[in-house]
């Protein structure tokens, strides 16, 4: 099995089980303010992101890729995201299949991804040129 497969299953099943614990916050949040869901709406909103969980802590081995460059990990890795996102928000009707609805969703994935890459880059830098300054002076 290529070591990547591994490493995303690895790192899948590792955080996968965040994903249920998230929803039950979520869930208690919502019956504390006396929004109450049936339990098919719990049952695959635990399935959902136990999903969820398991494919973003998974997908963070195209990080690792070192054939790959950043710009080509960061796309991939976008994509992957936006797509289980996008179908499990559908499927689960936490937002409703409008044009202009889906266009909103996907603008905040979008901007949100390139926030959180943004900011792991430039710590990233940081750390290497201040590593960089101790091992040459």
């Amino acid at each position: 099995m290529n070591k990547y497969i591994k490493e995303f299953l690895f790192r899948g099943f590792m955080f996968s089980g965040l994903g249920p614990i998230v929803f039950g916050i979520v869930a208690l949040c919502l019956s504390k303010n006396g929004i109450e869901m049936k339990g098919g709406q719990v049952f695959m909103g635990i399935i959902s992101t136990y999903i969820l969980a398991f494919v973003q802590a998974g997908v963070t081995v195209v990080e690792q890729i070192e054939e790959w460059s950043i710009t080509k990990a960061a796309f991939i890795h976008l994509f992957i995201i936006y797509v289980i996102y996008t179908t499990t928000y559908l499927v689960n009707s936490w937002i409703p299949l409008k044009k202009e609805i889906i266009a909103i969703f996907s603008a905040c994935v979008i901007v949100g991804f390139v926030i959180i890459w943004l900011v792991a880059y430039l710590a990233s830098n940081k750390t290497r040129r201040l590593l960089n300054n101790k091992i040459n002076n």
